[in-house]
């Protein structure tokens, strides 16, 4: 939602990159933008954000094992 993150997924998409976003159950603006969107479940926001981090430690260790 923030500004400042849209306009960087601007740029990255003008720039030919792929965008994956991990937003909220929702996914609201950012999943809109994206090419993937992974909306984790929670329904307060630490909640959501720990469910991102158990996603982000996850994706990397998928992209390290390859």
């Amino acid at each position: 939602k923030a500004a400042n993150v849209l306009m960087a997924m601007s740029v990255a998409r003008v720039r030919g990159f792929s965008i994956i976003a991990l937003t909220r159950p929702k996914g609201g603006k950012m999943a809109e933008c994206a090419d993937l969107a992974i909306m984790a479940p929670g329904e307060d926001t630490a909640a959501v954000q720990e469910n991102h981090v158990v996603l982000y430690h996850a994706l990397c260790e998928a992209a390290s094992s390859e």
